[in-house]
């Protein structure tokens, strides 16, 4: 509001917009500047001086609320009218709690938005043409359901969502987390619900400029070290859906192939390619399920890691420069695992 402000006093001439401005701009350094190290610190508001009050306060809420709900059921028993007062208390306790988690959650995405607007898009303007980038982007839950490659899933976060032009290639980029509801039924007919992780790390999506009729999926074996299971090895792919052999043990072991036209997934993972392939699933850490199909080739990283985060609290220059160096090193890693896809001609040539 301040530039806002300064222009509505050198319109008017009146001195009390002015005034305004420099009284706003006062209380900011008030409550930001880190006198110590002589920065602002916006990336730390709220957490500089709260965090570890903040976690007191809960604890203490929680115990609170569990000894309010114990204390009144016993008094309820016993037929003492206290007992309703104390569950009324304990309700409301309840609702400030809901509403502090609230308040807390929108203030981290404010903080994710400063930090993605100030820091992690000019870094991402070092390497590469952003044509959009969003910290907290809303994909389409369908379009990502269909995906052949991840999990099946209830809910979905994407951070960190950027389109790029990379070497004349159209590139979209998210750190994505699934999630799915589980219910753990008991030996004695009880069940329990809870929720699961299915898939954390990275979502790749390229955009081909030809059109692939037909697909060709790898999915990263759970155990590639153990290789194929002996039902597999002794009978091969014989009643397997569009399951499709390499030839290559070590390939084979690794990544389980499925496509709908044997000749074009055979003609699409040469021994170089596949060598390629292996090489991005070492960079990336975890499990790597590759999808090729209709314009599109599609990479989900599952590495249970978020990259671009700040995790945590930045308290001089050096901390900020050490967290965008690591950044640095990220977005590095990602741009490498895609070049070695953007090195198989018959796609990108």
């Amino acid at each position: 509001s301040c530039p806002f402000l300064a222009r509505m006093g050198a319109i008017t001439g009146e001195a009390k917009y002015f005034d305004e401005c420099a009284r706003q701009i006062l209380g900011f350094k008030n409550y930001l500047f880190m006198d110590d190290k002589k920065i602002i610190s916006e990336l730390n508001k709220g957490v500089k001086k709260g965090s570890v009050f903040s976690t007191l306060i809960s604890f203490l809420l929680y115990t609170v609320v569990v000894m309010g709900v114990i204390l009144s059921f016993v008094s309820m028993i016993s037929g003492s009218k206290i007992g309703f007062l104390l569950l009324l208390i304990s309700a409301g306790i309840i609702f400030i709690m809901i509403i502090r988690s609230a308040i807390t959650t929108k203030k981290a995405k404010k903080r994710k938005e400063i930090m993605g607007e100030y820091v992690i898009k000019p870094l991402l303007e070092e390497r590469l043409e952003v044509l959009e980038y969003s910290p907290n982007k809303k994909l389409d839950k369908n379009s990502i359901s269909q995906c052949k490659i991840l999990p099946g899933f209830s809910k979905l976060q994407a951070t960190d969502y950027f389109r790029t032009m990379y070497k004349g290639v159209e590139m979209e980029y998210c750190d994505l987390v699934l999630t799915a509801e589980r219910e753990k039924t008991y030996n004695d007919g009880s069940s329990n619900s809870y929720t699961e992780t299915v898939f954390r790390g990275s979502f790749i999506r390229l955009h081909l400029e030809k059109n692939l009729y037909g697909y060709v999926t790898l999915m990263e074996r759970k155990n590639h070290k153990k290789g194929k299971s002996l039902v597999d090895s002794l009978f091969g792919v014989m009643g397997k859906n569009n399951l499709i052999e390499t030839k290559d043990e070590t390939f084979d072991n690794y990544f389980e192939v499925r496509s709908d036209d044997e000749h074009m997934a055979l003609e699409l993972l040469t021994p170089q390619f596949r060598d390629r392939i292996v090489k991005i699933d070492e960079m990336a850490q975890g499990y790597t399920n590759i999808d090729f199909s209709a314009d599109e080739v599609t990479l989900a990283l599952n590495n249970n890691s978020d990259n671009f985060e700040i995790n945590k609290k930045i308290t001089n220059v050096n901390d900020l420069e050490e967290r965008r160096n690591r950044m640095r090193t990220q977005l590095s890693t990602v741009l490498a695992i895609v070049d070695e896809v953007l090195a198989n001609e018959m796609l990108f040539n």
